[in-house]
């Protein structure tokens, strides 16, 4: 108790004066990490402190400068990722055509995180690499460093991933030759090339250096702390991994950082330490932040993780009842955290809506995909409900056994499964009501395709819809529609096999739904 009462106060004392004193092992830096996220709204309310006092600035104001709305969008950019990327468009829409690329790499950073991964790359390669200033030159390479390392975390390991991984590396090169040499952007930056050359030990060194020149609460010493994990994580040092990731996590929540993922790769590294309780916390606060930042990838990407450790405890068959009470009690805990979130998430969604209405009115399409993202977390926790009451009464009628064939056999999880495509054809068709009809003006007049239902997909245009979202990897369209890959290469040729241009037919798709970003 009086070590938490000692980090607690250090923590309070950081978040007023920037300087935080380095806990010197892991329990400390949990320590810390557990009473920051006991405080966690305050870091918040700070950011928003310092848009509301911009706002209150421009009322009265027939039209917001673009220098303001670009200053918004700064802010937003770590708690609320649309608002964010609202406001650079707003910018984007008034702002001097000289100026105008500053703005297009700051949206285009933030694309993929929302899942638009080909709309950002197509942004970025739209700008006149040429006409970039020197005074614009770090934004450029530094933008599209984050770019292509987002995309990066969404692909698997293989030739399309060490593509976007070189490219990252290519910007962080260059970055190098405009960063004054002793700031701490460039030793960070210097540490990413030497981890990228697998030279560790000047890896750690320059991090090092860059984190003694940084506050805690600064998104660069998050992001130092992070690769210094990264770091030791490839050299097997499994303390000293943990311990970088708790600070990375830590400083995320301290600077109010809400698009982040350092806690809940936290979570999964308890989770691996036998640390059930604690990576839960964790991963429930990490969901709590992806929904309020607006970043659906990493909400379904917490939510997919919460059925691991739940599964945890079905996996030791010699405690089978005992585990299973344990299992009902999380998915139970899991169905009330998840409602919380939602009700949370509806009282910051009315909150935001009052902000932006200050600003303008913000994108339709917007709003539908949030409307979307929180349908598929509703169905989640339906799906959990049915899973717990078929526990629960099979306990009752005292057939685990009959339960574990159930699990194991794969019908639970098929049933899930054809759910969730109902609910994401549902979704889909919300976001874009004319697919199908556009999608046949693609075809040959006579190789034009029917879904069994106006609310209903069939699984080629599924693999044509996941294709329209960003998600071309045929592997991963594969997972999520419980196909072979071979399966999807196949219906892919047969679908290009029907269109008129086939050249061409794979752009066409992405084209279905573009909006006008000006």
């Amino acid at each position: 108790m009086l070590r938490l009462l000692t980090i607690l106060a250090l923590a309070l004392i950081s978040l007023k004066t920037g300087a935080t004193p380095m806990p010197k092992n892991i329990d400390d830096a949990i320590c810390m990490l557990d009473s920051l996220l006991d405080i966690r709204d305050r870091s918040a309310n700070r950011k928003k402190a310092s848009i509301d006092s911009i706002k209150i600035t421009l009322k009265g104001k027939n039209q917001i400068p673009a220098e303001t709305l670009e200053q918004l969008g700064d802010l937003y950019r770590r708690i609320n990722l649309d608002s964010a990327i609202s406001c650079y468009k707003k910018a984007l829409a008034i702002i001097p055509d000289a100026k105008a690329n500053r703005i297009r790499m700051k949206i285009s950073a933030l694309l993929p995180v929302k899942g638009m991964i080909h709309e950002a790359i197509a942004m970025r390669e739209a700008i006149d690499h040429d006409s970039i200033s020197e005074a614009d030159a770090v934004l450029y390479y530094d933008s599209g460093f984050d770019l292509y390392q987002y995309i990066v975390a969404f692909y698997p390991e293989g030739a399309e991933r060490d593509s976007y991984l070189a490219k990252s590396y290519s910007c962080n090169d260059s970055l190098l030759k405009y960063l004054p040499r002793e700031s701490p952007h460039h030793k960070y930056h210097s540490a990413v090339k030497h981890f990228a050359d697998k030279d560790y030990t000047a890896t750690i060194a320059s991090l090092s250096d860059a984190m003694g020149q940084l506050d805690f609460s600064d998104n660069l010493f998050a992001r130092a702390t992070n690769l210094m994990s990264q770091c030791y994580g490839t050299t097997g040092r499994k303390n000293e991994t943990l311990f970088y990731l708790t600070l990375s996590a830590a400083s995320d929540i301290a600077a109010g950082t809400k698009e982040a993922t350092s806690l809940q790769n936290l979570s999964n590294e308890l989770y691996d330490r036998g640390d059930v309780d604690r990576a839960y916390r964790y991963l429930m606060a990490a969901l709590d932040n992806s929904i309020e930042s607006g970043s659906g990838i990493r909400t379904l990407e917490s939510a997919r993780a919460l059925p691991i450790i739940a599964k945890s405890f079905d996996l030791k068959d010699s405690q089978s009842h005992r585990l299973l009470i344990v299992l009902i009690g999380i998915l139970s805990a899991t169905i009330i955290a998840c409602i919380a979130l939602l009700a949370f998430n509806y009282r910051s969604r009315k909150k935001m809506q009052r902000l932006q209405t200050d600003l303008a009115n913000s994108n339709a399409t917007k709003d539908k995909y949030i409307t979307q993202v929180l349908a598929l977390c509703s169905s989640y926790v339906d799906q959990l409900e049915d899973f717990n009451r078929l526990a629960v009464r099979k306990i009752k009628a005292g057939q685990v056994q009959d339960f574990y064939e159930m699990a194991e056999s794969g019908k639970i999880l098929q049933s899930k499964t054809e759910k969730f495509l109902a609910n994401f054809d549902e979704a889909f068709l919300s976001i874009y009501p004319g697919f199908v009809d556009k999608l046949n003006r693609l075809f040959l007049p006579d190789r034009q395709i029917t879904p069994p239902s106006p609310k209903s997909l069939t699984p080629e245009i599924r693999i044509l819809a996941f294709m329209r979202l960003g998600i071309d990897d045929c592997a991963r369209i594969a997972k999520f529609l419980g196909l072979s890959v071979n399966t999807v290469y196949t219906y892919r040729n047969k679908l290009k096999s029907r269109a008129a241009d086939r050249d061409n037919f794979e752009t066409d798709i992405m084209k279905i739904g573009n909006f006008n970003l000006k």
